[in-house]
């Protein structure tokens, strides 16, 4: 017996330079009976950089569009909230998007206060290190790999939106995660 769902998690990090925005389609299939296992892939759809100067009309314009072309599945939206501004987090937050807010720390733990995550950068690449080690992460072919790990605003995003996507696999399993929603 095989049991198969995929969520998209979208993520948008304003970042300290520029914008990033990632797109993650999380597959998980349960197999098995007796003694089920999970089983993850996590497939980058797009990493890149947006213009500095776009206004948050036009950065939800563009996230919509993607979503029509890379969204599979249940969805979430994570924002980046260490470098955004005030006004960005009240606009997203009136949106029907309703964001998952991550505030990167140098904190040795995360956490979770007044609906915001806080989570240690160190615990971010962490996750994208292990889910190559386990060979779960693959990357859009369409993704230069200048963006990879060589680029800090693109490593946020992409750290953020992979953390995201596993903690929330924990979640689902029934171990309690602090810091989800």
């Amino acid at each position: 017996m095989s049991i198969k769902t995929q969520k998209t998690y979208i993520c948008l990090e304003p970042g300290e330079m520029h914008p990033v925005l990632c797109i993650l389609t999380k597959y998980t299939e349960l197999v098995g009976r007796l003694n089920p296992v999970t089983k993850f892939q996590y497939d980058i759809r797009t990493l890149e950089i947006l213009p500095v100067n776009i206004s948050h009309f036009d950065l939800l314009e563009l996230i919509k569009l993607r979503m029509k072309s890379y969204v599979m599945g249940d969805i979430r939206f994570i924002l980046g909230c260490t470098y955004i501004k005030d006004s960005m987090m009240r606009f997203f937050e009136g949106t029907s998007l309703k964001p998952v807010k991550i505030t990167i720390t140098g904190d040795q733990e995360s956490y979770k206060d007044n609906f915001m995550l806080y989570v240690p950068y160190s615990e971010l690449l962490d996750s994208i290190d292990s889910m190559n080690d386990l060979d779960a992460l693959n990357f859009s072919s369409d993704i230069p790999d200048s963006l990879i790990r060589e680029d800090d605003d693109c490593d946020l995003a992409l750290g953020m939106v992979v953390w995201y996507a596993f903690k929330d696999t924990e979640q689902i399993k029934g171990k309690n995660v602090p810091g989800l929603p």
